[in-house]
C-alpha cells in the first residue's frame, strides 16, 4: 500500500492472457470480479497507518484495528489479513481493485500532513479517523475553562487538521475526529457543558448541540459535511464501560449526535 510507485496509472485497459485457452479471474463478469476484489481488499475496522523506526530512518506500517462497526478485538499486521497480491497481476485488476482497496476502507492516522500513499490514489480515499491527543482540558469540571479551551486551542486545532485532509484527498467523504477522554483509570470523563442530573437522552443532546453551535465555526461547507467529532470509548471491562451501558445514563454517542445535530440548527 504505502511506498507504491507515483507512476503508476489507474487508468483502466484489458489486458490479455497468456493462454487464451485457460481461465482466469478476468473471465468472470465485472460484477463478480467486484465481489472477489471487496472480499480480498476490504477489512472489517479500520486500517491504522503508523511509522515504524527502521535502518534507515521510519517505514510505513498499517495494522488492522476494530472500528466503529466491527474489525478486530486486537490490532492485527494488515499484511496478516489483506493481500495486494491479486493487485500486481496485471494493470486492468490493479485499476479496478484500487478503487475498493483505498474507497472502502476507513484509514485512521494519527497525523494529517503524512500522504501515506502516492498521488495515484490520493483522490480514491473517501474515509478517515482522525485520532487527537490527551487534552484534559476539554473535561475540567469548570464549563468555562472548558469553554475557553475549545475557543482558543481545540477547535482551530481541530479545523486546521481536517482542512489539511481535505486539502490532501479530494474526494473524501467523511473525516471521523476521535477525542480521546479515558484518564489513566480507565474512567470515562465526560463534558462538564452538559447537564446530567434530571435530564433525558434527548435534553442532553439538544444542550451539547446549542453548546456546540457557538463554539464550532466551519471554514467551509465541504468541512461540516465530512466531519464528525466523537468520544472514544473506555476500554471494555472497567467501570465507566458498564455505567455507560446502563438504562437512562449518559452515552458517549450522544456527544456525536449533538455534534450532528447543531449543523441543522440555523
Amino acid at each position: 500500500m504505502a511506498g507504491e510507485k507515483s507512476s503508476l496509472s489507474l487508468e483502466w485497459r484489458p489486458s490479455r492472457k497468456i493462454d487464451d485457452h485457460s481461465l482466469s479471474i478476468l473471465d468472470l463478469p465485472r460484477e463478480l470480479r467486484d465481489i472477489v476484489y471487496e472480499y480480498v481488499c476490504q477489512v472489517p475496522g479500520e486500517i491504522f497507518i503508523y511509522w515504524r523506526p527502521s535502518q534507515f530512518g521510519y517505514d510505513i506500517a498499517a495494522k488492522n484495528i476494530r472500528g466503529k462497526y466491527g474489525g478486530p478485538s486486537e490490532p492485527i499486521p494488515l499484511k496478516i489479513v489483506m493481500s495486494t497480491a491479486l493487485m500486481k497481476t496485471c494493470r486492468q485488476i490493479h485499476a479496478e481493485c484500487s478503487p475498493i482497496l483505498y474507497g472502502h476502507n476507513n484509514f485512521s492516522l494519527l497525523m494529517p500532513d503524512r500522504d501515506f500513499v502516492s498521488a495515484t490514489y490520493l483522490p480514491l480515499i473517501r474515509h478517515i479517523t482522525l485520532i487527537s491527543n490527551s487534552d484534559t482540558r476539554l473535561f475540567d469540571q469548570n464549563a468555562y475553562n472548558v469553554s475557553l479551551a475549545w475557543r482558543a486551542t481545540f477547535w482551530p486545532l481541530v479545523s486546521r487538521r481536517c482542512e489539511k485532509l481535505l486539502g490532501l484527498f479530494p474526494k473524501l467523504q467523511s473525516i471521523r475526529y476521535l477525542i480521546y477522554a479515558t484518564d489513566s483509570n480507565g474512567n470515562a470523563r465526560k463534558p462538564a457543558f452538559i447537564k446530567y442530573e434530571g435530564t433525558t437522552r434527548e435534553d442532553r443532546i439538544d444542550m451539547a448541540a446549542t453548546w456546540f453551535r457557538y463554539r464550532c465555526p466551519f471554514g467551509s461547507d465541504r468541512l461540516r459535511d465530512c466531519l464528525n467529532l466523537e468520544i472514544t470509548p473506555p476500554p471494555s471491562g472497567t467501570p465507566s464501560a458498564t455505567d455507560l451501558s446502563e438504562p437512562g445514563a449518559w452515552d458517549i454517542s450522544e456527544f456525536s449526535e449533538a455534534f450532528e445535530r447543531m449543523k441543522l440548527i440555523e
